[in-house]
């Protein structure tokens, strides 16, 4: 380990990241209900993940789904299979120098942000999340600063995406247990840097004001949102019931965004918390250049504020869902390598 490693302050840390690059739709699957190509996507190689590298993004997002890989309580062991898989995929990335962000993603069976639980059931489930990243915290004690572990993803109630306060206080308790777990778990854990969502990691007032950070003595606590936004440009038309929106226009997005990213930078940045927004993005209408100029405002309105951003790709490219997709797994080519670009060069004016 080198000498400095893990000396900076989370907001040194964060500077050093320009963009990232979500590896979305293949570990984040159930190992029981398909393992990494349930979702359709290739086998990764990590040919795509020098490819990611080599196009200027320094950091990438790799979801990973641990429901089915651990058993059953007091222990819930991992699988050591799917716990090898995800750390052959972490060293590839740590090897193609990127930053590199690890998180517990669709564990809503087991994981839920919810007031209707009894104390009896939360702490079960707290339990479980103790256990569960004790484990995965252990697994990568001996890993250099440019991992960073991210406790949750989108933990809500059900179907609720805005939250009430009894769910608040659940997703700060889990946050605690999660940075706990981290912790104690040896090695470089004591000082690795840590990535904490709110309700739903969704950017309103509400969510926001409710997050309390756990207490951390090394400060090395970062807090993650995302915000696809303006939502009737960023996605599909079934998903936020708007009207088609191909056209993109920089008031839209000051409109739509300005109050979340105000309040990030408010809430967090200038107190020395730093922001990483770790999904954003829009879908493919056969709009590339609107596309561009979204994220390059996208970029500019969040860099001035010191929130980095993340693409969310899960290679889809076309059709009337979620088609998120830049680059292409089976060719390792850049479908919309623009928007990749116009994202890289966007970014590195403030990092």
């Amino acid at each position: 380990m080198q000498t400095n490693a893990f000396s900076k302050s989370a907001m040194e840390f964060a500077a050093q990241i320009n963009c990232g690059w979500n590896l979305g739709n293949s570990l984040d699957v159930a190992k029981g209900w398909g393992g990494e190509t349930g979702w359709g996507n290739p086998v990764i190689a990590k040919e795509l993940i020098q490819t990611v590298a080599d196009k200027g993004f320094n950091t990438i997002r790799i979801p990973v789904t641990w429901d089915t890989a651990f058993g059953p309580a007091p222990d819930y062991q991992l699988d050591q299979d799917w716990l090898s898989r995800v750390r052959e995929v972490v060293d590839w990335a740590i090897d193609c120098g990127l930053f590199v962000i690890v998180n517990t993603h669709h564990e809503g069976r087991w994981l839920k942000a919810s007031g209707k639980l009894t104390e009896q059931q939360i702490r079960e489930m707290l339990d479980t999340l103790h256990a569960v990243w004790t484990q995965i915290a252990k697994a990568f004690a001996s890993y250099p600063e440019q991992l960073i572990l991210e406790g949750c993803n989108e933990v809500r109630d059900g179907d609720d995406w805005s939250g009430y306060p009894a769910a608040f206080e659940v997703i700060n308790r889990i946050n605690e247990t999660f940075v706990k777990a981290v912790r104690a778990a040896g090695g470089n854990n004591a000082k690795r840097y840590l990535l904490l969502n709110g309700y739903a990691a969704i950017g309103t007032n509400d969510v926001l004001n409710a997050i309390r950070l756990p207490d951390d003595p090394e400060k090395h606590l970062m807090v993650s949102a995302h915000l696809y936004k303006p939502a009737d440009f960023s996605f599909p038309p079934f998903v936020s019931h708007g009207k088609d929106e191909t056209v993109y226009q920089t008031a839209d997005l000051e409109e739509t965004a300005t109050e979340a990213f105000d309040m990030l930078q408010t809430l967090f940045v200038q107190k020395n918390v730093p922001v990483i927004i770790g999904e954003m993005g829009s879908v493919n209408k056969n709009n590339t250049a609107d596309r561009v100029r979204h994220v390059q405002d996208y970029i500019r309105m969040t860099g001035m504020r010191g929130i980095k951003c993340i693409w969310w790709d899960n290679n889809v490219f076309g059709g009337e869902g979620e088609a998120f997709g830049l680059l292409n797994r089976e060719t390792l080519e850049w479908t919309f390598g623009e928007v990749a670009d116009a994202m890289v060069e966007q970014a590195n004016r403030y990092c």
